[in-house]
């Protein structure tokens, strides 16, 4: 078990460095801050829904252990959303497939003013 803890916390680590990072791609400076409260405003509230759904599901009585119950639920979920991700998250406004080549040029040419990122 403890070993699970750690390889969590391991992988769950880098998912807040790797969102400011992300944004840090697509977002000028002065949008940056409202964006990261955003995101984190909408993690507490998935927090707070999380505990709910766990505490309910700790409560289901039929004869599965309770904690296969929070699996089942929350590990397709994750699944779906790893899939989805890979096939739709750009790495860099140049490779985002949903944006036209003029919007894509746009993207580029704003976000280069910020002097951050990948590329400057």
């Amino acid at each position: 078990m403890a070993t699970d803890r750690f390889l969590f916390g391991l992988f769950e680590a880098a998912v807040n460095p790797t969102f400011v990072f992300i944004m840090s791609l697509w977002y000028m400076g002065a949008e940056q801050p409202l964006q990261l409260e955003v995101y984190y405003w909408t993690n507490g509230i998935a927090t707070m829904f999380g505990g709910l759904v766990g505490y309910a599901m700790g409560h289901i009585g039929t004869g599965l252990p309770r904690w296969i119950y929070v699996l089942l639920m929350f590990g397709p979920l994750s699944f779906v959303q790893g899939i989805l991700s890979l096939l739709f998250l750009s790495d860099l406004p140049s490779t985002a497939r949903f944006l036209t080549r003029r919007e894509r040029a746009i993207a580029i040419e704003r976000v280069s003013r910020n002097r951050q990122g990948v590329k400057n």
